[in-house]
């Protein structure tokens, strides 16, 4: 995964990263720090496809 870091770091010992774009965040800070980044909006995934909710396959929503 990549994210790109959009809010301040001070404090938490990854200051070096501030402002800049990770690749291969899983590996760098482990699987939970990585999402904990994404979950508080302190970076947002880069490249990867947004999920989005569709209706399945076949099905028409209602209207």
């Amino acid at each position: 995964m990549t994210i790109k870091f959009k809010e301040s770091l001070a404090g938490t010992g990854y200051e070096q990263y501030e402002g800049k774009t990770v690749e291969n965040a899983e590996t760098i800070f482990g699987p939970a720090q990585a999402a904990y980044f994404l979950e508080t909006g302190t970076a947002e995934a880069v490249g990867e496809k947004k999920k989005t909710a569709t209706a399945p396959q076949g099905e028409t929503p209602e209207k």
